[in-house]
């Protein structure tokens, strides 16, 4: 008894518990009692074998060695075999049968969703999950052993939901419509829409791209859907740009795309003059022509467009006091009767400059020159 768990009273005989026995760390001890006479010389004395065996008492609790459990099931559906997940095991350190027999039992978690076989502690999933609705589950278990009274331990088991690929991004806004002026250099921003996918990794990483006509006339970053010009654009060239803008996730082995309408309009710029059809006009007029009698009817095209393509037109030159000009219209009329004994015979024609200017921020201007050749009389 190297750990003097017992003593023996020398007179009796008598063997005792000295110490409080654990049946888990010894449950038989086997001790030699000698026992000796009296005598002064030469004692006679004989020894004996007692055995001890140690009953066991329902002193230990179950425990779950390996708790927290670990668990990964894939959303949307249900594992085979009776959709089994793991199986859990409680150690209990007393005797068998009765002290050691667990059984299981789930305390807290979905009792809808996952079930506990009470003997074997396999555990099963009854129905698919989602994981964008909840993407980790807890359980709580219970082990109770069968002893009197019985004694329970508790255990924990996290089941996280791995990912499907089985949502499609979605755009902030059904369709996207957005203005860039003209003339700005390459690289200018012109949109960055944005887009969600409710998957997770790879599986909501989006990556953006345009479609259609003239797309190469823009720029877009693959991985922030920024979008910007990829040259200057030109108005009067195309006004508006109809794009189609698609955003698709990373799934390695079924990704999923959607897509969106994209309206770019290019912004005017005052950046044409007004032009009339020639630089010189020559009318003939008959002699003698009355005061408010139509002329010439002048006019010129900008091709901006808004305040940058109104034009209006007025009259300079030498013989400009002999004219009127509707500045709306560009209709040059007579403001003197005209005849040609009010000049000399040589020179019959009057000289007047007609200039068209826009009304934007910087107007442009062009100008015309216009001849008014009086016919002699017959």
């Amino acid at each position: 008894d190297q750990n003097h768990d017992f003593s023996i009273s020398e007179d009796t005989g008598v063997v005792r518990v000295a110490k409080n026995l654990n049946y888990e760390r010894l449950s038989r001890y086997s001790l030699t009692v000698r026992a000796e006479d009296c005598a002064l010389d030469n004692p006679a004395g004989d020894t004996a074998e007692l055995t001890i065996n140690i009953l066991d008492i329902n002193d230990n609790r179950p425990t779950f060695l390996d708790s927290p459990y670990l668990a990964r099931v894939m959303e949307n559906t249900v594992p085979p075999n009776g959709g089994y997940v793991l199986t859990v095991n409680a150690y209990d350190a007393d005797t068998p049968p009765l002290n050691s027999q667990v059984r299981y039992f789930l305390k807290e978690g979905d009792s809808d969703l996952f079930r506990i076989n009470a003997s074997s502690g396999d555990i099963a999933l009854l129905k698919p999950l989602d994981r964008e609705q909840q993407s980790e589950y807890t359980l709580t278990l219970v082990a109770m052993d069968t002893g009197s009274p019985p004694l329970t331990g508790t255990g924990i088991v996290r089941v996280e939901v791995k990912d499907i690929n089985d949502n499609d991004p979605v755009f902030e806004l059904q369709s996207y419509h957005t203005t860039v002026r003209e003339n700005f250099p390459a690289g200018t921003h012109v949109l960055r829409p944005k887009a969600t996918d409710k998957d997770e990794g790879l599986n909501s990483k989006l990556r953006f791209s345009l479609l259609g006509e003239y797309m190469n006339r823009f720029h877009i970053d693959s991985a922030t859907g920024e979008i910007t010009t990829a040259t200057s654009l030109d108005r009067e060239e195309t006004s508006v740009y109809y794009l189609t803008l698609m955003a698709q996730d990373s799934s390695i082995t079924e990704p999923r795309a959607s897509s969106v309408n994209l309206t770019i309009s290019v912004s005017d710029v005052n950046d044409n003059v007004p032009k009339f059809d020639s630089s010189s006009y020559n009318v003939t007029v008959p002699d003698r022509i009355s005061a408010g009698e139509f002329v010439f009817g002048a006019q010129a095209l900008d091709l901006d467009e808004g305040k940058n393509a109104v034009v209006q037109y007025s009259i300079s030159g030498r013989d400009q006091h002999y004219f009127d000009i509707n500045t709306k219209t560009g209709v040059v009329s007579t403001k003197l009767e005209l005849k040609s004994n009010s000049k000399s015979p040589e020179d019959l024609t009057y000289t007047i400059v007609i200039t068209a200017i826009d009304q934007g921020e910087t107007p442009l201007s062009s100008k015309a020159e216009l001849t008014v050749i009086l016919r002699p009389p017959e």
